[in-house]
């Protein structure tokens, strides 16, 4: 049983698909949608062998962001009832939705509960109360679910820090899928076309690309950018693309739900583009983004700032650019490989050999198996 907020997809998602395609026996997925999702009705999703045979959609409600966390939280108690299957074992991706699965344990619905940690900040809400209430469902879960899935070392790292020290918790890092791009694709890709995938929000750098790009465009006249997802700041940067007369430069292609789609579009796409705002306040620098990962299993090479930790093995291997977070350097960043072609043919080698690495397949066979070591039951690949 995996349970987790929605928006676009993540790594819950991959998790799910995973287990879909190897036809495990029973699979119940549970999406609660965030509170600034257009649509906020929870739903769940019952597969067996990999076919869907259930689906049940909650109501579409308004309220406070509190009130909708109370109400996911009551709903995947009442989805599991509903759904009245036991399961072996339960991934709660973020603090809420573990706490869920360890009342499911409680009462014998679930074996065993993993904690899903996708982000952890020491100030994940301003609201006081809201923020004191997520890190003791944190501490709770770190201490009492069977297993914690960090997405970095950091976070473990930083909860020690706050005197949490028990808990079972390893390192399941952020994957891809990796798209293996044969020789045709490789002649037929954009060489002057950037891609950004992921939230528009503060913090991913997406206000200071669309500032750099006239002096990009200056020099380079048919360089493109295209912008895949979605999010509270897309008014706002469409507006800036306008004011700045880039409309002919600049794509904004919002949500795409079908992953292989985006996966398709991104390939065609030169280079990724993931410069991260360097705030100690930010998600990327405990936890680890799935936008990096995404370019790399895809072939695409990065330019990112040394916010995340996947910044320094993307340097170090050769397959991009790690950059200060500041206008000159990320012109001139996107400018060597818009200007060198030999450069970004060899960078974009190193780049698929790197995002190889990370392919969910891998993580989820390794992160499954030590649930399984530790769990004395036998659930080996060939099994699922």
């Amino acid at each position: 049983m995996i349970v987790t907020h929605v928006f676009t997809s993540g790594p819950a998602d991959a998790l799910r698909d995973f287990l879909l395609k190897h036809e495990v026996k029973r699979v119940c997925f549970v999406g609660h949608p965030f509170h600034y999702a257009p649509k906020t009705c929870s739903f769940t999703m019952l597969y067996e062998r990999g076919r869907i045979v259930r689906e049940i959609r909650g109501p579409q409600i308004r309220a406070t962001e509190l009130l909708l966390y109370f109400k996911d939280l009551i709903l995947t108690l009442v989805y599991a009832l509903l759904i009245k299957c036991n399961f072996d074992i339960y991934v709660g991706a973020d603090p809420l939705n573990a706490f869920a699965g360890l009342i499911l344990k409680r009462i014998k619905f679930v074996r065993l509960v993993v904690f899903y940690s996708i982000d952890y900040v020491p100030m994940r809400f301003g609201n006081l109360l809201v923020n004191g209430v997520y890190h003791f469902l944190d501490k709770l879960c770190v201490e009492h679910c069977d297993f914690t899935w960090n997405l970095s070392e950091a976070m473990r790292i930083t909860r020690e820090s706050l005197g949490i020290m028990k808990g079972s918790q390893m390192v399941v890092p952020m994957g891809g899928n990796v798209r293996l791009v044969d020789e045709q694709t490789r002649k037929l890709f954009d060489r002057s076309r950037m891609v950004f995938l992921g939230h528009l929000r503060a913090g991913h750098g997406l206000e200071l690309i669309i500032r750099s790009l006239p002096r990009i465009i200056l020099e380079v006249p048919n360089a493109k950018l295209t912008v895949i997802g979605t999010g509270p700041l897309e008014k706002e940067l469409k507006a800036t693309v306008e004011s700045l007369g880039l409309e002919k430069n600049v794509e904004f292609l919002g949500y795409i739900p079908d992953h292989a789609k985006v996966e398709e579009i991104v390939s065609r796409c030169a280079f990724g583009l993931a410069p991260y705002e360097p705030s100690k306040e930010s998600f990327t620098w405990y936890a680890d983004p799935g936008k990096p990962k995404q370019y790399l299993a895809c072939g695409l090479p990065t330019i990112i700032t040394r916010v995340p930790l996947v910044a320094s093995e993307i340097e170090s291997q050769g397959a991009g650019l790690v950059i200060q977070y500041n206008e000159d350097a990320f012109v001139n960043a996107c400018l060597s490989f818009l200007r060198d072609q030999d450069l970004l043919d060899r960078v974009r080698e190193n780049a698929l050999k790197v995002g190889s690495k990370y392919a969910w397949e891998n993580i989820f066979i390794d992160a499954l198996a030590c649930v399984n070591e530790a769990s004395h039951k036998d659930l080996s690949k060939e099994e699922l």
